[in-house]
């Protein structure tokens, strides 16, 4: 039986993605990936590494209190800088069921303030077209493995997207971390969210 490419795959995605109404179901958190991917070039390219389907996730503490992150499907990428091939996130981008999507978009919101208070830093959140939500932390040290933590919260699929920022040799401070951060949502966002203006970003 002949296959697709990888390259015609990452298409017939992309098409899926911009046609949901005859699509019949909601897009796939490894199309939606690759979408996002093709929209980060020509400055940034998207590896796939992992595909999860079917039910499955992971616990989260906040506050003594904890919870089931529980997914459908999970799409994994890695985001790289084109001409040096530097890792510089990881991309999780997962579907929970349905009926769990606001209670879970609660807890994560939740456990990503945490993070940032424990880190000594503010979570900022921004409001993107259609709704959605971009929240992030960056720590205030180049600490560990990694040096933040970014959440979108797509509310019309149906989706999370879990950005955990990777510290490269070429950060000398946390402010060199968000100018790449900046880097990547002129990028992206007003590609992956039509409507998005970089510049007219609401933050708070």
């Amino acid at each position: 039986m002949p296959t697709l490419s990888p390259s015609l795959l990452r298409l017939f995605s992309t098409a899926l993605l911009a046609f949901p109404a005859y699509a019949g179901a909601a897009p796939a958190t490894d199309g939606i990936g690759w979408q996002w991917g093709e929209c980060a070039r020509p400055q940034f390219t998207a590896v796939m590494v992992a595909l999860d389907k079917g039910f499955g996730g992971y616990a989260i503490e906040v506050a003594g209190e904890g919870y089931w992150i529980a997914m459908t499907e999970r799409a994994t990428f890695v985001l790289q800088v084109a001409d040096t091939r530097e890792a510089i996130a990881r991309i999780k981008i997962s579907r929970p069921p349905v009926a769990e999507f606001d209670e879970q978009a609660g807890w994560r919101e939740r456990w990503l303030q945490d993070v940032a208070a424990r880190s000594a830093v503010t979570m900022e959140r921004r409001m993107l077209a259609g709704g959605v939500e971009l929240l992030s932390m960056t720590k205030g040290t180049l600490a560990g493995k990694f040096v933040g933590v970014s959440l979108i919260v797509d509310r019309q699929r149906k989706i999370f997207a879990e950005l955990d920022w990777r510290r490269i040799e070429r950060y000398a401070s946390p402010a060199d971390v968000s100018e790449m951060q900046e880097t990547v949502w002129r990028q992206l966002l007003p590609c992956a969210f039509p409507a998005v203006e970089p510049a007219l970003v609401k933050r708070n």
